[in-house]
């Protein structure tokens, strides 16, 4: 199922007014908000609207009540369906837009998730950054943890990497515009949810160092280096270890230079030693 940019209207839905009527949570706990107030959905209804949420456009009857109710016959799936459409429409009316073969969340429902596409394509079109796309930022990461349904397990990592790359991103450009402070915030953040993204490691490393904190980017470096051999069997990335070049050869050269032994350690050219 495709991941939204914005939601979608449907035959019979009207036009957002001044403010969205309602809004809907699909990042972190499920929630639907009207005029700023929890609506009390039931339960059994959550799955409808996390569907249309998630799917950011309008959708067949016969293709949503597959979609929630698969292991049922057809005829039972609709009519499962048609029970949830009834009592969500007496607790929440006017959340969603429906045709005679359509259903979809309202053209003035507000999601989001389709809030947070958005965001990333501005921030991939080079859109100037404000204060309101970074308070876009400050939503969870993860789509309906505690749901398991399967129009949600396909898109969860979706959606975790979709979050992942337009914070990382917008910490870039802050670095590169010489905000280091919200910079290093945003890129420690992104590391507390992907805990060996590299490339969030490496703007981390270049905010240390751009703020002339050296040690902290060392410090930085070893542990995640230790991290990654030890966990991974692997290195940090060439990139990374560029980055930090100057300052790990200077540091191998020091423990050199004070190491014991060191008039030993000589180069052997024609039986002499060079040291």
């Amino acid at each position: 199922m495709a991941i939204p940019v914005r939601p979608s209207p449907v035959v019979g839905s009207r036009r957002p007014r001044a403010g969205p009527l309602y809004e809907v949570k699909v990042l972190g706990d499920f929630e639907v908000t009207r005029r700023g107030t929890v609506v009390a959905l039931p339960e059994s209804t959550w799955r409808l609207v996390a569907l249309l949420a998630i799917s950011g456009q309008a959708l067949r009857r016969h293709r949503v009540a597959l979609t929630l109710w698969p292991d049922v016959d057809d005829e039972r799936a609709q009519g499962n369906l048609r029970s949830c459409l009834w009592r969500l429409r007496k607790v929440a009316p006017g959340l969603l837009g429906s045709s005679s073969d359509l259903l979809g969340l309202d053209a003035g429902v507000r999601v989001d998730l389709a809030d947070l596409t958005s965001l990333s394509t501005r921030v991939e079109a080079g859109d100037p950054l404000d204060a309101a796309m970074l308070q876009g930022l400050q939503v969870d990461a993860d789509l309906l943890p505690d749901f398991d349904d399967d129009f949600v397990d396909e898109n969860r990592e979706l959606v975790r990497q979709l979050w992942l790359r337009t914070v990382e991103a917008v910490a870039q450009r802050l670095l590169d515009g010489g905000a280091v402070g919200p910079a290093l915030r945003l890129a420690l953040v992104v590391v507390s949810q992907a805990p060996m993204r590299e490339t969030a490691h490496e703007l981390i490393l270049r905010a240390h160092l751009a703020e002339g904190n050296t040690s902290e980017a060392l410090r930085h470096y070893r542990a995640l280096s230790n991290t990654l051999w030890a966990e991974l069997g692997i290195r940090p990335s060439g990139r990374m270890r560029a980055t930090m070049a100057p300052w790990t050869h200077a540091e191998e050269r020091a423990e050199y230079s004070a190491s014991p032994g060191r008039s030993t350690r000589c180069l052997n050219v024609k039986g002499k030693g060079i040291p």
